[in-house]
């Protein structure tokens, strides 16, 4: 059998287009709530008890886990890791949040235009957004306000849980944690909280830390183990058995977890020379899931009332054309340059570490 660790080499793998899938199966599923309102039932949802974005945004946390941790620990310094990250987060993320409050809005807003922009709202969205804490802002002025839902992008919340998972790997990292010896902790201790918190506390925060953070967790134990981890066909369909056999019982969501992490792991690093084609084309995901929520509230707001799958059919193809534009003119450029802006801001710090000990 092959272990993680023999086939985690180089960028000759599956994950782009699992993400592809990934960010794709999150817009289908925001096709229900945005075409018939936030209380529709997608079928998914009943039949797992996951919505089919839900489950997409696990994948990614799993893959995130495992590739976030060997960022960390194959980067010189944390300077270097945080800046790689901010370069793949932040320059797409800024040119959505532009077009959505300075293109999209002025369009779609019922209000008066210099309304629109003399209101504080418009300025902040962008502001508030691009910061990446806790109380994102959703509208915008006057916009989608007889849509569904009213949100701009309601896909965006799941960044700050993803920079709070790198903020946490950097922790770890620094402590040790993820060393082998005491790297199995990282899961039990998850495992304990998302059986005893839900039980003594409803939070919706920490509802979404369990959800996202245990196949995160995992994906960074399993870079850990990746030399202790086989990946095998017979595992994936003895997870999907035990989260039949466990359906309705408070461990659910521990194999539920366990599942789509294992199962991303395999699907990404499967020998499948058909699938690695799709790697010359470049990693259209990010782009799909930042651009799909508000080109979905623009289809709504022109050709409501629609059904999800039409909504479906009519978002998917103007989203890619989005997301491959953002990825050759914004977001491999910026990545390409993550060395020279991460020295930039070395000798920055640098100056300022400079200044304060001669004051």
């Amino acid at each position: 059998m092959i272990r993680i660790g023999d086939v985690d080499r180089g960028r000759d793998n599956n994950f782009n287009l699992l993400r592809l899938i990934a960010a794709s199966a999150v817009l289908g599923s925001h096709c229900w709530p945005l075409a018939l309102g936030s209380e529709t039932v997608e079928p998914l949802k009943t039949l797992s008890g996951y919505t089919l974005g839900t489950t997409a945004v696990m994948v990614f946390f799993s893959i995130s886990g495992f590739f976030i941790t060997k960022s960390f620990v194959s980067q010189a310094s944390v300077l270097d890791f945080m800046t790689a990250r901010m370069c793949r987060i932040v320059p797409a993320l800024f040119f959505v949040l532009f077009l959505s409050a300075f293109l999209m809005g002025p369009i779609f807003t019922i209000l008066p235009i210099s309304e629109y922009f003399s209101s504080l709202e418009t300025y902040r969205y962008l502001l508030n957004n691009l910061i990446l804490i806790r109380g994102q802002q959703w509208t915008l002025p006057g916009v989608f306000t007889d849509n569904p839902i009213p949100a701009v992008n309601g896909s965006l919340w799941t960044l700050y849980y993803e920079v709070l998972c790198y903020t946490l790997v950097v922790f770890a990292g620094l402590i040790g944690i993820l060393r082998k010896s005491v790297a199995i902790f990282l899961p039990a201790l998850a495992i304990l909280t998302m059986i005893m918190v839900p039980q003594i506390h409803d939070s919706s925060f920490i509802t979404k830390i369990d959800t996202l953070g245990w196949p995160f967790c995992l994906g960074a134990v399993a870079y850990i183990y990746r030399f202790q981890i086989y990946l095998n066909i017979i595992f994936v369909a003895f997870l999907l058995l035990m989260l039949v056999l466990t359906n309705n019982t408070v461990i659910y969501p521990i194999f539920y977890g366990v599942f789509v992490a294992y199962f991303a792991l395999w699907f990404g690093f499967i020998a499948a020379p058909n699938l690695r084609v799709y790697n010359k084309l470049g990693d259209y995901s990010y782009g799909v899931y930042i651009f799909a929520y508000p080109v979905q509230q623009m289809s709504v707001a022109l050709f409501q009332p629609v059904e999800p799958l039409t909504l479906a059919l009519l978002s998917f193809p103007p989203t890619l054309l989005l997301a491959i534009l953002s990825w050759h003119l914004i977001e491999e450029p910026a990545l390409n340059q993550r060395h020279q802006i991460g020295q930039l801001l070395g000798r920055w710090r640098m100056r300022v570490l400079t200044r304060r000990f001669s004051d």
